[in-house]
C-alpha cells in the first residue's frame, strides 16, 4: 500500500530507467540505465546513482517516482551524508534538471503559472524531429574486431602517434605511450569508445622519476582526436584536486 497523499506506483517496475540530459537549447540526449539505488524505501530499485555535483560521489540521484520507467525527479546530496535532500525536476523535457521540487517529492511538482500574452495565430503544422538516440550506460562493449588497424594517440604536444598492437580487454583497446614527451612509453592511452583513436590518457610516470603515480588523467572531451582537458591529483594523495583546460598552462606540467 502506497502512503497516504502518494500517487500510485505502477507494480512492473523496470530495472531500466530512461532519462534525457540538455542545455535547453536543441534536443538533448537520452539515456538509459539500469536501476541501482532504492530511494522510496519499498525494496525495488527505482533510481539510477550519478554524480550531479561534482564531488566525486556517486551519491546523487534520478528517480522514478511512479515506476514508469522515465525519471521524474533528480536528487542532489550537498551534505554527502548519503541521503538526497535537494530535489528537481524537467519541467518542459528539455534534460534541464533545473526546477525544484518544494515539500513532498513524491508529489507532482506544482504547475507552473500561467503567462498572459495575447492571441497569436495558429502555427504551421510542422514534421516532428527525429528523436535522439537512447544510450545506455554504462555503455555495453562491442566484440573486439581482429582489424582494429592499431590505436591513435595525440600527445601534449598534438603530435599524431599510433600504438600498432594495443592490447584489446573489457576496457576497451590501449597501449602504452610517452604522453608528455620525456622520452618514455611509461604512459597509457585508451580508446574506451572503440573508434580507434585514444580518448584518455593517463600519466604513470610520476615525480622523482620512474615512479608509479597515476596523478594525471587527460580526456578528450569533445571527441576530436586531442586531449583537451585533464583531472589533476596535484598533492599525490590519490584525490582530484584540479581540472585543467589544454589551454591553461597547467595543462601539460605536473607543477
Amino acid at each position: 500500500m502506497e502512503p497516504p497523499g502518494h500517487p500510485p506506483r505502477h507494480t512492473g517496475v523496470s530495472d531500466l530507467i530512461e532519462y534525457v540530459f540538455g542545455t535547453g537549447d536543441g534536443a538533448p540526449s537520452r539515456w538509459r540505465s539500469s536501476a541501482d539505488w532504492d530511494v522510496s524505501g519499498d525494496g525495488r530499485p527505482d533510481a539510477v546513482r550519478l554524480d550531479f555535483d561534482g564531488d566525486g560521489r556517486r551519491d546523487d540521484v534520478l528517480w522514478d517516482v511512479d515506476g514508469d520507467g522515465v525519471a521524474d525527479r533528480a536528487g542532489l546530496d550537498r551534505d554527502d551524508n548519503g541521503v538526497p535532500e535537494h530535489w528537481y525536476v524537467d519541467r518542459d523535457g528539455s534534460g534541464v534538471w533545473g526546477t525544484p521540487v518544494t515539500g513532498d517529492p513524491h508529489l507532482p511538482a506544482a504547475p507552473r503559472s500561467p503567462v498572459a500574452s495575447l492571441p497569436q495565430p495558429a502555427p504551421t503544422p510542422q514534421p516532428a524531429p527525429p528523436s535522439p538516440p537512447i544510450r545506455e550506460w554504462p555503455p555495453t562493449p562491442p566484440t573486439p574486431s581482429p582489424a582494429q588497424g592499431g590505436l591513435v594517440w595525440s600527445g601534449l604536444d598534438g603530435t599524431e602517434h599510433r600504438q600498432p598492437n594495443p592490447v584489446t580487454d573489457a576496457v576497451g583497446p590501449h597501449g602504452g605511450a610517452d604522453l608528455d614527451g620525456d622520452g618514455s612509453a611509461d604512459d597509457e592511452v585508451y580508446d574506451t569508445d572503440r573508434d580507434g583513436r585514444a580518448d584518455v590518457g593517463l600519466l604513470t610516470g610520476g615525480r622523482g622519476g620512474g615512479v608509479l603515480a597515476n596523478d594525471r588523467l587527460y580526456l578528450d572531451v569533445d571527441r576530436d582526436g586531442r586531449f583537451d582537458q585533464v583531472l589533476a591529483d596535484m598533492n599525490g594523495d590519490g584525490r582530484l584536486d584540479r581540472v585543467f583546460a589544454a589551454a591553461d598552462p597547467e595543462f601539460r606540467t605536473r607543477d
